[in-house]
């Protein structure tokens, strides 16, 4: 198989184990879509742009309001690199870097409260990126099945949490290729 195409686009499923509530060890799994958007300049080389969002359910500290399990949601908007790695007709595989921005919403499910009271980190948008790759497994010329594992780091900042979130993320939809 010829990997000659000059664009690809993806989509599918995605999920991201993101620590909306710094108190509490346990982080927030959020499942979502990723939609990405490739242009080839050269065999091994492209620009890369990702849309994302994520939903989901968090845990909040002890409180006395009755708030549990409060609604969060998550949009990157990334661009960057990829690098495609080794390939043949079956497989292919290559590496990202994308950077950007996310933004982090808690104020639902609250019950009026703010979300700091409740140990949560607040609404806020902030620097995000994906450092990852994927695997295509060929269906055809044109179509693959694409599973992406991805380290996301993001910058949200909170009275109770400063510096950046190491999260760990997946994708898992369909690749088209075309000119």
């Amino acid at each position: 198989m010829q990997y000659d195409n000059t664009y690809e686009i993806s989509g599918g499923f995605a999920y991201d184990h993101l620590h909306v509530s710094p108190p509490l060890p346990e982080g927030a799994n959020l499942g979502g879509f990723n939609i990405i958007a490739t242009r080839w300049f050269t065999d091994r080389l492209a620009a890369a742009a990702s849309v994302r969002g994520y939903y989901g359910t968090t845990g909040a500290a002890p409180n006395i309001f009755g708030v549990a399990g409060p609604f969060v949601n998550q949009y990157l908007f990334l661009g960057g690199a990829e690098l495609r790695g080794p390939h043949n007709q079956n497989v292919a595989t290559s590496l990202h870097a994308l950077f950007g921005g996310g933004h982090l919403s808690t104020e639902s499910g609250l019950k009026g409260h703010s979300p700091q009271s409740l140990g949560i980190l607040p609404s806020q948008t902030a620097f995000a990126s994906a450092i990852g790759g994927s695997l295509d497994i060929n269906r055809s010329p044109r179509l693959a099945y694409r599973i992406t594992p991805e380290l996301i780091l993001t910058r949200y900042s909170g009275s109770q949490s400063s510096g950046t979130q190491f999260n760990f993320g997946f994708t898992a939809g369909i690749l088209y290729r075309f000119r």
